[in-house]
């Protein structure tokens, strides 16, 4: 009996440092006299373990909330950067009106220099027509004095005309020249910046996928901690139990004892005590077994009713970025992915745009937890941060996971506008955009609308 107890004790502990998970130890209706003072060891020696294992816990928690702190910072980052993507996007996008401003010019000036050289060529041409008359000869053939100061003045405006005329044409060359090297500088500049950008974007995801790790380290030691306390205080509960069992027991013998001395019969007494414990025991067994039914109800939510769309079409959602990490109807064990989910190595805060003109529905932005992760937060019923997208005759769309929306409820959108931002938010794995589409409430795949 004495080994049966200390064995059944060392296998709800914790041996060589590592965590253990025991069920509740049973309480003995006999115990030795000689394994109580074991049994009182034992339980200062789990005590203490569930000192140091709650110091471990209070340890593993503060760094828990300084990792979850380090995320915070990390999500305004996060959010630093897509300012960052904002105002170097429209940037961008000046530059784009100033090289379409530029090229107009271009062709302008191209356009003025060929008609200033036609003009020149068809004077050229009359001189050589009139025979190649001299300046003097036109100014001797004056009639009177008139006449002459009349063809003086014209020789002298036709010369200053025509070095006119070739002087603007070199300006307007050398402007032109100019034009085209401010558009060279300017295409850099935006190369540049993209360039840069995209750098940014991929740092930040590289923190961010570190720090995940390191938190689901720390909440992975923290459920072992707290398994392992569990399984100690158990254990100290079955030690609690198998002594108050022994006292109780040594009571009882007691007082049999003292009925066996005052009355003759104790004996039979004991005898029935005995007859009706081994009753009870038997009744007991019968509650064995249980029911194992049930679990499998949901085997089948993967089904979607076939919808063609009807619509011109919409405009990809996540333009850049074409790579599909999961598609529509997709096996995911209870149910069929309801969607397409798009993902590539920078997609990360990468820009959403309405795949339709349409009303805003939902514009959800109560997410913080925009990091990759094995489950749901319980953000946005799994979506995170999302826009739903009403378009009419029954179609709408909608933008999962993403790190913020800037659209707001009730407003007006049209095809092409920016929404959001992927992200990860919600129950999302990583970043990646969820991207779905519904007729008259039916999921159907995205893909035949492109």
């Amino acid at each position: 009996m004495k080994k049966e107890i200390i064995s059944a004790i060392l296998a709800l502990t914790v041996v060589g440092g590592t965590f253990a998970i025991g069920a509740k130890v049973q309480p003995s209706t006999v115990v030795a006299q000689d394994s109580i003072s074991e049994l009182e060891q034992r339980q200062a020696e789990l005590k203490q373990k569930s000192e140091q294992y709650q110091k471990e816990l209070e340890k593993n928690n503060s760094k828990i909330a300084k990792t979850k702190q380090y995320q915070k910072t990390l999500l305004n980052r996060i959010d630093a950067v897509n300012d960052e993507i904002v105002v170097s996007q429209e940037k961008i996008t000046t530059l784009n009106n100033q090289i379409s401003a530029k090229t107009k010019k271009i062709k302008k000036l191209n356009s003025d220099i060929s008609s200033r050289t036609n003009t020149l060529r068809k004077r050229i041409k009359t001189i050589y027509m009139s025979g190649d008359v001299s300046s003097l000869e036109i100014i001797l053939g004056a009639k009177d004095f008139s006449d002459f100061l009349d063809k003086v003045e014209l020789v002298r405006n036709v010369s200053n005309f025509d070095e006119k005329l070739i002087s603007d044409i070199e300006t307007d060359m050398k402007t032109v020249k100019s034009e085209k090297a401010a558009l060279v500088k300017d295409k850099a500049k935006q190369v540049k910046e993209k360039k840069n950008l995209q750098a940014k974007q991929a740092d930040l995801q590289s923190v961010v996928d570190e720090n995940s790790k390191v938190l689901s380290t720390l909440y992975t030691r923290n459920k072992k901690q707290e398994a392992a306390i569990k399984a100690n205080n158990g254990a100290l509960n079955g030690i609690d139990d198998q002594i108050q069992s022994y006292y109780e027991e040594q009571a009882k013998k007691a007082a049999e004892k003292a009925r066996q001395n005052s009355s003759n019969n104790g004996s039979n007494n004991s005898s029935n005590s005995g007859s009706n414990n081994s009753s009870n025991n038997n009744g007991s067994s019968n509650n064995s077994g249980g029911s194992s039914s049930g679990g499998s109800s949901n085997s089948g939510g993967g089904s979607y009713t076939p919808v063609t769309p009807s619509g011109s079409g919409y405009t990809w959602p996540v333009p850049g970025h074409t790579a599909l990490s999961s598609v529509f109807g997709e096996d995911r064990g209870s149910y069929g992915h309801g969607a397409i989910d798009i993902s590539d190595g920078s997609i990360m805060g990468a820009t959403v745009v309405a795949a339709d003109s349409g009303t805003v529905v939902v514009s959800n932005n109560s997410c913080t937890h925009n990091w990759g992760k094995s489950g749901s937060c319980g953000c946005g019923g799994g979506y995170g941060n999302y826009v739903w997208i009403d378009h009419g005759n029954g179609k709408c769309t909608i933008y999962g996971h993403l790190t913020r929306a800037v659209v707001s409820q009730g407003s007006h959108v049209s095809k092409g506008q920016v929404i959001g931002y992927v992200g990860s938010t919600g129950w999302s794995s990583g970043p990646h955009l969820h991207f779905e589409c519904r007729i008259n409430g039916t999921k159907y795949d995205p893909m035949s609308e492109f």
